[in-house]
């Protein structure tokens, strides 16, 4: 199964550099956007493409990633609740049974 994914994950990348090459040939013209006011270098149009997908994914990787450790934390904490409940309706049946 890992070789699997290492395959998968290879040919990902090699997919996913195709398609910022097709891009960024496809796309030569030279740009000099400006960004808060100051003025960004002057490269060709492809390569600022890949690099505002490159920011955009690392941005929603970041923030689901946000989300997903509060939903984990979360989870511990209703585990360490439920393990509680258990010990104690454990020490309740056991109280039951002495009487």
């Amino acid at each position: 199964m890992a070789k699997i994914k290492a395959l998968l994950a290879v040919i990902l990348t090699i997919m996913v550099a195709g398609l910022g090459w097709w891009i960024s040939s496809e796309n030569s013209q030279l740009v000099s956007p400006y960004f808060l006011g100051l003025q960004l270098p002057s490269w060709n149009l492809g390569a600022w493409m890949l690099i505002m997908l490159l920011i955009g994914g690392l941005s929603g990787y970041v923030l689901s990633l946000l989300s997903y450790m509060k939903l984990m934390n979360r989870a511990r904490t209703l585990r360490r609740d439920l393990a509680r409940c258990e010990q104690e309706l454990t020490q309740l049946r056991t109280a039951s049974l002495r009487d």
